[in-house]
């Protein structure tokens, strides 16, 4: 749900975070639907703080408006965090967060208008390719075919490739 920028490294993970942010702004528009809420981002450390100070050469060489702050100027902006132990602060007007069930359902519109089928709740239990052809093998309902599949899965994708007998390399673009 978070939207940051703030990595320390690769830089390619930063400028992901602006490529995914406007697809997403893209999909706002389209749907109408306000799914972004920009609330700045701060973020501290403690003793060398080198992940902070990291994140913020990071996004300076990208040209990111984000400043650093003094544990006073962060305490003056967030008098509920306790600072006296912060070393290193910076402040960054991009970021904020995503309303999930929001953007859920925006993307599920997009996809019904585009001819797509969404099947919740629904075991996959088998991917079987034939050709161009992709078979998808639900429990307790009649088989999908298609010549393109999308599985969500989210973290369950790595356990759940091998289960359904594929073996795929997974990778973040």
């Amino acid at each position: 749900k978070a939207i940051r920028y703030e990595y320390s490294e690769p830089e390619q993970y930063s400028v992901m975070v602006g490529r995914a942010l406007e697809l997403w702004q893209e999909l706002e528009v389209a749907s109408g639907t306000t799914l972004y809420v920009n609330s700045g981002i701060v973020c501290w450390g403690y003793g060398d703080a080198p992940y902070t100070r990291n994140s913020f050469k990071t996004l300076s060489r990208l040209g990111s408006p984000l400043r650093e702050l003094t544990p006073n100027e962060l305490f003056h902006l967030y008098p509920q965090f306790s600072v006296a132990a912060v070393s290193y602060a910076t402040y960054n007007p991009e970021g904020g967060f995503m309303r999930a069930s929001a953007c859920v359902q925006a993307l599920a519109g997009v996809v019904r208008q585009m001819g797509g089928e969404i099947r919740e709740n629904c075991r996959v239990t088998r991917l079987i390719t034939e050709g161009d052809i992709v078979t998808v093998a639900i429990e307790n309902v009649d088989a999908v075919t298609s010549s393109r599949v999308v599985l969500a899965a989210g973290p369950w994708t790595v356990s759940l490739l091998p289960e359904l007998g594929l073996d795929l390399p997974v990778t973040a673009h």
